[in-house]
C-alpha cells in the first residue's frame, strides 16, 4: 500500500505525456460539441433553474470536469514547456465556459450586440456617411473605430453581420487567452504561471463584456497595450505600436481610454520604461485624448462631461450598491446568480487582503516585489474610477474587469502551488450559475427579432415615441430610431410605471418580461398595459412580441 501511494500518490500528480493531454482534451472537446448538438437550437425559460445551466447535458459536464482535470494537472506539471499545449488546453476551457451559447443558442446573444454594429450595415450599402447630419449622434461621431474594423472585417470575408457578432465572443475570448498569456510570459513569468493567468482571468470573467460592440474592442486593446508597455526595449517599432494602439482605444471607448491614462500614470514609477519616456508618453496620451473627444468627438466630450458633473451632484460614490443587481430578488435562480456573481467580489478582496498582509510582513520573494508593485499601482489607478463614477448601474464592472489582470499576476506571485490551486476551484465552481443563471433574457429570441424588425419598417421615425426594453434590436433594423424618443427600464432601480404615459407606442415581449421578472418580481409594462387596455390598440402581435398604439396623439 505504502509503495503504491509513493510511486502514484494520487491521479492528479500522476505524470502525463503530451499525447494523453491531446487524448484528454480532444475527449473533452467531443463531449462538449456533443451535448451541444443535444440540446441545439436551446430556448431558455424564466423558471429553467439556473437559466442555460439546467439545459447542460451530461455529455458537458462530463468533458468539462475533464478538461479542468486536465488544466490543473498541466499547470503542476513541470515537465512540458510546449506553448502551443498551453494554449490548447486554454482554449477548450474558454469554448466550454463561453461557447455553448454561441453553438447551441439560434442568434448572438445580448442585445447590445445589435447596435451600434448595425450601422455598419447602413454605411456598407449607402456608401456613403452625412457629416453635417444630425444622425447619430452617438455612433458614428464617438466609435469609428468598431464601424472601421466592422467595415472591413464585413467587406474582405463577405458573410453576413450576424454572423459576424454571433461569432465575436470565440473571437474575444481567444483574443483575452493570447495577450493574457503573453503579458505574463512578457514580464517573465514560467509558463505554468502564464498558463494559470489565463486561466484566472477565464474562469473570472462572469460580467457580459465579449460581445460585438465598442467596448469589448476596447478590452481588447487595453490589456494590449498593458503587454507593450513593460519590458519596454526602446525600440522604434514598440513606440509607434504603443501610440497606434492608444490612439485606436481613444477612437473605441472613452472610459476605458481614461482607466488606461490613469492607471499608467499611477503606474509609471514602477514601468519599465524610464521616467523620461513615461513622462512623454503620458503628456502624449493626454495630447491625443483631448483632441479627439473635443475637436473629433465632441459630442461623446460634451455628453461624458454632464454625465461626470451629475454623478459628481449625486451623493455616496457607492452608490451602485443600491441598485437591484445587489438585491437578491424574488425568484431562486437570481438568487442563486446573484450570490454566485458576488462570491467573485468576495473571493477576490479576501486573497488580495492576504497577498497584500504578504508583501508587508515581506513574505515575497525579493525578485519579485518589484512587478507586484507596478501591478498594485496600476490597480489603484484602475479603483480611481469609482471617483467618475461613471453610470452607477455598471462601473463596478467595468472596475472589477480592468482589474482583472493585475490582481491576478499578484496572486500567482504572491502565493504558492496548493493556495492557487484553491483559488482556481473556488474560481470555476460558481462560474457556470453566475455566467448563465440569467440567460432567459440574455439570450436573443427569433420572435425578438421579427417583432423588432416590424417596428422599425413599420413605424415612422420622426413622430412620437416608444417605450421598449430592447431598443437595439428596432435601432439594428433601422439605425436612424436612434433619433426617436424612447424610454425603457434599466433593471437597476425600482421602474416609475407612470414614464409609460408619454410614450406613443408600447412594446413587451418574451425576452422584456423575462427581464422584468427576473429584476423586479413583476413586470411593469404588462401592468401598465392592463391599467390601460381602453385606451390601447394592439396592432402586431407574434405570441411572443406585442405592439400597442395608443388611441391618443401628440406624444
Amino acid at each position: 500500500m505504502s509503495r503504491n501511494n509513493n510511486s502514484n500518490r494520487f491521479l492528479l500528480f500522476y505524470p502525463l505525456n503530451l499525447k494523453m493531454y491531446l487524448i484528454i482534451a480532444a475527449i473533452s472537446l467531443f463531449f462538449l460539441f456533443y451535448s451541444i448538438w443535444e440540446i441545439k437550437p436551446v430556448v431558455i425559460d424564466l423558471l429553467d433553474f439556473l437559466g442555460l445551466t439546467s439545459h447542460l447535458t451530461l455529455a458537458y459536464w462530463i468533458g468539462y470536469t475533464l478538461i479542468i482535470f486536465c488544466s490543473i494537472r498541466l499547470y503542476l506539471d513541470r515537465e512540458h514547456k510546449n506553448e502551443s499545449l498551453y494554449i490548447l488546453i486554454l482554449f477548450i476551457f474558454g469554448l466550454f465556459i463561453f461557447g455553448v451559447p454561441v453553438f447551441a443558442e439560434e442568434n448572438a446573444r445580448f442585445p447590445w450586440s445589435y447596435y451600434p454594429a448595425g450601422e455598419v450595415k447602413t454605411v456598407l450599402e449607402s456608401k456613403y456617411i452625412d457629416p453635417f447630419s444630425k444622425y447619430p449622434l452617438l455612433s458614428y461621431r464617438s466609435w469609428p473605430g468598431t464601424h472601421i474594423i466592422s467595415a472591413s472585417i464585413l467587406y474582405i470575408s463577405n458573410i453576413k453581420i450576424d454572423d459576424l457578432f454571433k461569432y465575436m465572443p470565440l473571437f474575444w475570448i481567444f483574443s483575452v487567452i493570447v495577450i493574457s498569456f503573453s503579458i505574463a510570459r512578457r514580464l517573465n513569468l514560467s509558463m505554468n504561471q502564464s498558463f494559470l493567468t489565463s486561466l484566472l482571468t477565464l474562469t473570472s470573467f462572469w460580467p457580459f463584456h465579449y460581445y460585438y460592440g465598442p467596448q469589448s474592442f476596447a478590452y481588447i486593446l487595453y490589456i494590449f497595450f498593458f503587454l507593450l508597455i513593460f519590458n519596454f526595449s526602446k525600440g522604434c517599432r514598440e513606440i509607434i505600436l504603443i501610440i497606434l494602439t492608444y490612439i485606436a482605444l481613444v477612437a473605441m471607448h472613452l472610459l476605458t481610454s481614461i482607466a488606461l491614462i490613469s492607471s499608467f500614470i499611477l503606474s509609471s514609477k514602477f514601468a519599465r520604461l524610464g521616467y523620461k519616456n513615461t513622462i512623454k508618453f503620458i503628456l502624449l496620451f493626454l495630447v491625443i485624448f483631448m483632441a479627439w473627444y473635443i475637436y473629433l468627438a465632441p459630442v461623446m466630450f460634451e455628453s461624458g462631461i454632464r454625465e461626470f458633473i451629475n454623478q459628481v451632484m449625486r451623493p455616496g460614490i457607492l452608490d451602485f450598491l443600491d441598485t437591484n443587481k445587489y438585491t437578491q430578488g424574488e425568484l431562486l435562480t437570481r438568487q442563486i446568480t446573484h450570490y454566485s456573481r458576488l462570491s467573485y467580489v468576495v473571493i477576490y478582496a479576501v486573497f488580495m487582503i492576504m497577498a497584500v498582509a504578504l508583501y508587508f510582513i515581506r513574505k515575497v520573494k525579493k525578485e519579485e516585489k518589484e512587478l507586484i508593485k507596478l501591478c498594485f499601482s496600476w490597480l489603484f489607478g484602475v479603483l480611481v474610477l469609482f471617483l467618475l463614477r461613471y453610470g452607477a448601474s455598471e462601473i463596478d464592472d467595468r472596475i472589477y474587469l480592468f482589474s482583472l489582470v493585475p490582481m491576478i499576476l499578484i496572486l500567482i506571485l504572491s502565493f504558492n502551488n496548493k493556495i492557487l490551486i484553491i483559488l482556481t476551484i473556488l474560481l470555476i465552481i460558481p462560474h457556470i450559475p453566475a455566467h448563465y443563471g440569467s440567460e432567459s433574457f440574455d439570450q436573443t429570441l427569433t420572435t425578438e427579432l421579427s417583432g423588432a424588425k416590424f417596428f422599425a419598417e413599420n413605424i415612422p421615425g420622426s413622430t412620437g415615441s416608444y417605450s421598449y426594453f430592447y431598443s437595439t434590436y428596432i435601432q439594428f433594423y433601422d439605425p436612424k430610431k436612434i433619433s426617436m424618443r424612447w424610454q425603457s427600464f434599466s433593471g437597476m432601480y425600482k421602474p416609475n410605471i407612470s414614464s409609460m404615459d408619454t410614450s406613443a407606442y408600447i412594446v413587451n415581449s418574451r425576452g422584456s418580461y423575462n427581464f422584468m421578472i427576473y429584476s423586479y418580481g413583476f413586470d411593469p409594462v404588462q401592468l401598465w398595459i392592463s391599467a390601460n387596455q381602453n385606451n390601447i390598440n394592439l396592432f402586431y402581435d407574434n405570441g411572443y412580441f406585442k405592439d400597442y398604439i395608443k388611441r391618443r396623439k401628440n406624444y
